[in-house]
């Protein structure tokens, strides 16, 4: 029986949709032919861990039972949340972080066959590695240092001979470089602007003890402090919202989940295609989970399209009909399909939303 260690090498590229504008389809097309490129490195491992805070920065070691991390998290296969939770403990390190896989992917086929046998190993890891990114990212908007598309990892492969005219690849260990964004060389800067990002959410401060009055402050605020901007440097980051003041749609959905994320209001970022005036494009906004348990739908972006901010797309209902600009009801105008970037997974579920928007209760408890 021998055995053949191979290290592939893959570029991270979250091949986000949620951009909004032109320049991200064309960033996309240029990303799509990416692949596999044949590399020999070495590396050790250690298994991540953490578990979900509700705003702020991350843990720097794993406490001693780990829970869930987040709304996208559970949805992922066992594998992709080994790469999860190793990335998000680690979201800082910039001299490799190592993950091994308690059970390995593996595949078997003839010995013929092993050209089959890689492209399948490849296309599994791509399905691990980046349905877990997309879930990383979009729970936790405030890992906003992190240049994916500069990114990469290694992924370590052994091939067994059966011995009977079949072989068996596995890959149980991978190994990423992280690569900060270009305005973010070192950790202590990134820590420098984490630092003035929560210093930032601390000046949105609770408006009443209940939940629609808290989530009508934060709404406003945030669209009076942020504008429209496809060409702004961080226009797809929290940070862009909030600490510049410019950003595109999945910049408002991130930063509203991070303010929701400092009242502990259960919120999430969805992604999908609008509709407007006939025409369609990627899209993202958010669902807010109210007191009576139901799901209600909040786009920021849209709300922020005037002079003053419109209350038109806050806390409505599948049904709640929408103004001429779209026309019909905001499940026509917003239209999910769970698809984070262009990888080829199968695509992230959302929480069923509410028919009809949210009614303020007479006598709230």
């Amino acid at each position: 029986m021998k055995k053949s260690i191979v290290s592939l090498l893959l570029c991270l590229c979250l091949l986000f949709f949620t951009g909004c504008d032109e320049a991200l389809s064309s960033l996309l097309e240029e990303l799509e032919g990416l692949d596999f490129l044949t590399t020999v490195t070495t590396t050790t491992s250690a298994p991540g861990g953490g578990d979900q805070p509700t705003g702020g920065t991350p843990p720097t070691e794993p406490p001693e039972e780990l829970g869930s991390y987040g709304y996208y998290y559970d949805q992922l296969s066992e594998h992709a949340k080994a790469v999860y939770r190793a990335v998000y403990t680690n979201s800082k390190k910039t001299d490799g972080i190592s993950v091994s896989l308690d059970e390995p992917i593996s595949f078997t086929g003839a010995e013929e066959d092993m050209e089959a046998l890689n492209e399948a190993m490849r296309t599994a890891v791509k399905q691990t590695v980046q349905p877990a990114l997309d879930a990383l990212i979009f729970d936790h908007p405030e890992i906003f240092w992190i240049a994916m598309g500069s990114s990469t990892f290694s992924v370590y492969t052994s091939g067994e001979d059966n011995g009977d005219g079949t072989v068996t690849l596995y890959a149980d260990k991978l190994t990423f470089q992280l690569a900060f964004e270009e305005s973010l060389a070192t950790p202590e800067e990134v820590l420098m602007l984490e630092t003035a990002l929560l210093e930032k959410i601390a000046t949105y401060p609770k408006a009443a003890d209940n939940r629609y009055d808290t989530l009508l402050s934060l709404h406003r605020k945030l669209c009076e402090e942020v504008v429209y901007e496809k060409d702004a440097t961080d226009a797809h980051d929290a940070a862009g919202a909030l600490l510049y003041g410019e950003a595109v749609c999945d910049g408002y959905a991130k930063a509203f989940k991070m303010l929701c994320d400092a009242y502990e209001i259960p919120c999430i970022i969805v992604a999908g295609n609008a509709v407007q005036n006939g025409n369609e494009e990627r899209h993202a906004w958010n669902y807010v989970q109210m007191e009576d348990g139901k799901w209600y739908a909040v786009d920021a972006t849209w709300n922020d399209s005037g002079i003053y901010p419109t209350k038109n797309y806050f806390l409505v209902g599948s049904d709640t009909l929408q103004p001429s600009l779209t026309g019909g009801s905001f499940s026509h105008s917003h239209r999910p399909d769970g698809k984070f970037s262009s990888g080829e997974y199968t695509p992230f579920t959302f929480p069923v939303l509410e028919r009809n928007r949210y009614s303020i209760p007479l006598f709230p408890s």
